[in-house]
């Protein structure tokens, strides 16, 4: 049977976020869900900060964690490394996001069950569907063209019954409003007033509201 995760990687310069953060690898992966605990909502939140520009080396960075908060929700666009891990129970495969992929894009997978050849899914590695049939095949690896993909050999794909992916994205949706109940909470101890309005950036930045997943 095959999952879907929202999964955001860890920036490098997490541990500079003026609050705690969960004991992840550097670029390793978070997964987003209604059942984080307050340290890995942190550190998601400190990823985006650190793409945003708020955290790291740079010179006059915030260092207040109500400053940083009003550095997202005053940013153009949080952007948040990561995206859809699919994994297959029955056989264990597992594809993750390649790099530069975001989890802001991730109402575009909603394309494949009409079709579209679906979401550009990062590079290095370059995961990519493959349909056959009733089924989508997502492969782990292959090249950055659409045009003759060969398999990979870097792992086996995991395979989607295209009539159950409206439901796998919705459940996509409903672990991404969980993130944003647990950010309320979040905020409300770290960043006081401006719990609100970082749960309605992150909201709209990363697509949770609005039409359901199979409508775009």
């Amino acid at each position: 049977m095959a999952v879907l995760d929202v999964v955001v990687e860890s920036a490098g310069a997490v541990g500079a976020a003026p609050w705690s953060v969960a004991e992840v690898p550097a670029f390793g992966w978070v997964v987003v869900s209604g059942r984080m605990t307050p340290a890995g909502v942190g550190t998601v939140l400190a990823t985006m900060a650190v793409y945003a520009g708020l955290l790291g080396d740079e010179e006059g960075a915030p260092v207040d964690a109500r400053e940083v908060v009003a550095g997202l929700v005053a940013a153009e666009k949080i952007i948040a490394p990561g995206g859809l891990r699919a994994r297959d129970e029955r056989t264990g495969a597992v594809v993750v996001p390649g790099c530069c992929a975001g989890l802001e894009d991730w109402r575009e997978w909603s394309g494949l069950a009409g079709g579209d050849d679906g979401p550009w899914l990062g590079h290095d590695p370059a995961p990519w569907f493959e349909r056959d049939g009733g089924l989508l095949r997502l492969w782990p690896d292959g090249p950055l063209t659409r045009a003759a993909p060969t398999r990979s050999p870097n792992g086996p794909p995991v395979d989607f019954v295209v009539t159950e992916l409206s439901g796998l994205l919705c459940g996509v949706r409903e672990d991404l409003a969980g993130f944003l109940d647990r950010t309320a909470e979040w905020a409300a101890r770290n960043a006081p007033g401006l719990a609100a309005s970082l749960v309605a950036k992150l909201d709209a930045d990363l697509r949770v509201g609005g039409a359901d997943p199979d409508q775009g």
